[in-house]
């Protein structure tokens, strides 16, 4: 699917370059803003750290931030935290990580959430919990602990 610009026009960056990295800004009329950073040095191909928030003025969507951290609405690296973030470590409304999860709803064999669904986890009063050793007040595992006991 091709990004399609939406201004028409090259998006009117305003630039800062630190040493470590680069932040764009961008703001219309109507007081709309995007940014994101990104820093110089990299790992395994991702920048350290990746930020981004806001609506992108050139494709009209959320950005994905992507990088060893990132950060954002959405974020994807080894260390995410973001709205909807994946991750080794992901913290978010929405975590999804390959060892620890923190969010409302979180999957990762270690989690902890309002809805947690891993190996060792804990779950908020009053939502379920899924695993082989959970905490919280519903929890369905192989041992479990209760907050509250009927």
């Amino acid at each position: 699917m091709s990004q399609v610009n939406l201004l028409h026009s090259a998006p009117d960056y305003k630039l800062t370059h630190t040493r470590f990295g680069v932040r764009r800004d961008w703001m219309n009329e109507a007081g709309v803003r995007y940014s994101d950073y990104c820093s110089h040095r990299q790992i395994l191909g991702m920048p350290i750290v990746a930020m981004a928030s806001g609506i992108s003025p050139e494709t009209g969507r959320k950005v994905t931030a992507v990088g060893f951290i990132a950060i954002g609405q959405r974020a994807r690296g080894v260390v995410a935290i973001g709205q909807f973030s994946v991750g080794a470590i992901a913290i978010g409304q929405v975590a999804i990580g390959s060892f620890v999860a923190v969010g409302q709803f979180s999957v990762a064999p270690l989690c902890l959430g309002q809805l947690a669904v891993g190996l060792i986890g804990a779950g908020q009063v009053g939502i379920a919990a899924v695993g082989a050793f959970m905490s919280g007040v519903v929890g369905v595992g192989v041992t479990m602990a209760a907050a509250f006991k009927p």
